[in-house]
């Protein structure tokens, strides 16, 4: 499971290169959980990668709440191939989570509970 704990940890995607032509899609759904487990919260936000310059995908959460991540999925649109880093940024440190090559109009995506997945154009697994 992904999850950020502290109200410094964000989920961040950074790029290997520029941008060819687009930018990466990116859509993350998580669950605030309450640190006494009595109350959870699904919520949905999507955002733009932005080639070398590091983007939150997830912002830290608030205190007393845990961010669970659900699903990830990353979609390359861009007319070349990329290579994005998946990293958890504590303001001090950062962690790879996931770095892998994805081919034009490839997907990536985490999955709770299944891990990540890299597909082909033709939703094939890479």
């Amino acid at each position: 499971m992904l999850a950020l704990t502290n109200t410094t940890d964000k989920l961040e995607i950074i790029c290997a290169g520029a941008k060819n032509t687009s930018d990466m899609d990116c859509h993350i759904t998580y669950r605030d959980v309450a640190l006494d487990e009595n109350d959870s919260l699904v919520v949905s936000t999507r955002v733009k990668s932005n080639g070398t310059a590091a983007v939150t995908l997830l912002a830290a959460p608030t205190q007393s709440v845990r961010r669970e991540i659900e699903n990830i999925t990353i979609s390359n649109i861009d007319a070349a191939a990329v290579t994005p880093t998946i990293r958890i940024n504590d303001g001090t440190s950062t962690w790879v989570v996931m770095k892998t090559s994805m081919v034009t109009l490839g997907t990536l995506v985490y999955e709770r509970g299944a891990g990540w997945v890299n597909y082909s154009a033709a939703a094939v697994r890479s």
